[in-house]
């Protein structure tokens, strides 16, 4: 707890006008220092669809409800995320979707793509597939590198798994059990997404359930073909009117 009275003295000495919380593990305690330290205004972003049930459903609720009553304001960044905190938890939220930079994340004119490609190796001939992103379980990568090796014809494939990588290795370990060291590239994290997104063919979001999905609004944003998850936050895109490939993807 000694954080927290840090925070308050913080708080107390410099008086913002605005707290932001950004974090779910520790907002109610962020939110009761700053009405301590007399901060006027306190809004709070609920970043995804939290599958709490049971005893931690009720708690998350308790929490919000504090939450409110000390006058912090929620926002959901999708509305799946909106749906999710009313039904889920009672919490009545205001929704802000989230964005990205479209001048940036754009279709990549001819020559663009071909720079990419030639940046990444790829030639002509190759198929490439993306995904960006952390390797955490509800990214569901495992069901991509599956997939891909039910295909009987793939010499011409390469599978690219942008971000860090499953935290014990899971992934990794499943690609060498399976054989396909030749056509599935760990990349890590890059500052470069848009040259990833640019010399690609097709992105894949499996996601078990999503808040919003930036990387999944960039890729549209490129112009790709893209194949999503029928999850909350990836869902929401129905709406748009994109041409979008939907799959039932199976927990790996």
């Amino acid at each position: 707890m000694i954080w927290v009275c840090q925070l308050y003295r913080t708080l107390k000495k410099n008086q913002p006008d605005v707290v932001h919380i950004h974090c779910e593990t520790q907002g109610l305690l962020i939110a009761l220092a700053a009405r301590l330290a007399g901060v006027s205004t306190i809004t709070r972003t609920v970043h995804n669809v939290f599958q709490y049930t049971g005893y931690l459903r009720l708690r998350k609720a308790l929490e919000r409800h504090i939450m409110r009553s000390l006058g912090t304001r929620s926002i959901s960044i999708s509305e799946s995320v909106r749906l999710n905190e009313m039904r889920r938890c009672g919490n009545q939220t205001t929704l802000i979707d989230n964005w990205i930079d479209v001048a940036h994340f754009r279709p990549p004119r001819t020559e663009e793509r071909r720079n990419a490609r030639r940046q990444l190796g790829v030639n002509s001939s190759q198929k490439l597939i993306v995904s960006v992103g952390n390797g955490c379980d509800v990214k569901n990568y495992k069901s991509i590198v599956k997939a891909l090796s039910t295909l009987s014809l793939r010499d011409d494939l390469i599978y690219l798994q942008v971000g860090n990588e499953h935290p014990d290795g899971a992934d990794r370990r499943l690609v060498e059990e399976l054989n396909l060291g030749e056509i599935v590239k760990f990349i890590g994290p890059v500052a470069n997404v848009r040259t990833y997104l640019w010399a690609s063919d097709v992105y894949v979001m499996p996601s078990l359930f999503e808040g919003f999905g930036l990387a999944a609004a960039e890729a549209l944003a490129c112009g790709m073909p893209c194949i999503f998850s029928n999850v909350p936050g990836l869902k929401d895109w129905k709406e748009k009117g994109l041409e979008i490939i939907w799959a039932n993807t199976p927990e790996s």
